[in-house]
């Protein structure tokens, strides 16, 4: 059996998006969820310990917590991205900023006519712009 092709062999390294590995969302993606939900879990974990009197209950929450908040975390971007383009909700949550105004807007977001920012010169009596209407006498 011999090996494939350079010419037959899938080009794995040049995808446009990256693969779900986690309930839909991508390495990316799941890296932010779970530290997201770190980052909520542990104060309140600690807090509720605290609260209770107990420092086991707190590895618990901090257990328990993150991964739930992950899992549905998951399922509510699989309904963001569903019958949705790539980088969406990414687009979405830029153009969201960007009018709200913590982050300059990095697309066109303008809608109307659109202008050069300077005026034309006024051509003289008889003559055009377009170079395939132009007789000789014109040029």
């Amino acid at each position: 059996m011999s090996a494939p092709l350079a010419d037959t062999a899938p080009l794995t390294d040049r995808i446009n998006a990256e693969p779900a590995i986690l309930r839909g969302l991508s390495s990316t993606e799941s890296l932010l969820a779970i530290g997201l939900s770190f980052a909520f879990w542990i104060p309140v974990s600690l807090t509720f310990s605290v609260l209770v009197g107990h420092l086991m209950v707190a590895v618990a929450v901090m257990g328990a917590g993150p991964i739930m908040t992950v899992w549905l975390m998951s399922g509510w971007f699989q309904k963001v991205k569903r019958d949705r383009p790539d980088y969406y909700y990414q687009h979405l949550i830029k153009k969201w900023m960007a009018d709200k105004g913590p982050m300059k807007a990095r697309f066109v977001s303008q809608s109307g006519l659109w202008e050069l920012g300077r005026s034309l010169p006024v051509l003289r009596s008889g003559l055009s712009w377009n170079p395939l209407t132009r007789t000789k006498k014109d040029a």
